[in-house]
């Protein structure tokens, strides 16, 4: 379905009967809180953001009013230095190598010794306990032996 309207001398009525047919469908122009841009928004009375965009800016704007407001506090600055306390210990940690290629094949070699002799049943099962805990401390990069 089409309308058509006409206009004698002045555009106003047309302007008007346009703005009308906006607000029956619930459109309201609003203007964007960052870029202050004109949109047609859904909400009169709630002021919203023009495109993704605007929204990114807005929450890093958002962010940063906040980060200045709370690093003054004495909780936000212990948690803080909790956090980098920490980080100082666990990172260097990540750095160190999980194996010991030397000391990990031998311990190996001694796991499967102690797998294959059947001496001593008993003794052998509890020596093979023990390789096995020392194999794992190297895999998990501790240089320490349980022998």
């Amino acid at each position: 379905m089409r309308e058509y309207t006409t206009a004698d001398q002045s555009l106003i009525p047309l302007i008007a009967y346009a703005l009308k047919r906006l607000y029956d469908g619930k459109k309201y122009f609003q203007k964007c809180k960052v870029c202050g841009r004109l949109f047609l928004a859904c909400t009169a009375n709630i002021p919203t953001l023009c495109s993704d965009e605007c929204r990114r800016e807005q929450r890093k704007l958002n962010k940063r009013k906040y980060d200045g407001e709370k690093k003054d506090l004495d909780y936000e600055k212990s948690a803080k230095n909790t956090y980098m306390y920490w980080y100082k210990r666990v990172k260097p940690m990540e750095e160190i190598p999980t194996t010991n290629p030397p000391f990990g094949n031998k311990s190996r070699r001694r796991l499967r010794r102690l797998r294959r002799s059947a001496r001593n049943p008993k003794g052998a099962k509890r020596r093979w306990r023990k390789a096995r805990l020392t194999l794992t401390l190297t895999r998990t990069g501790c240089l320490c032996s349980v022998a």
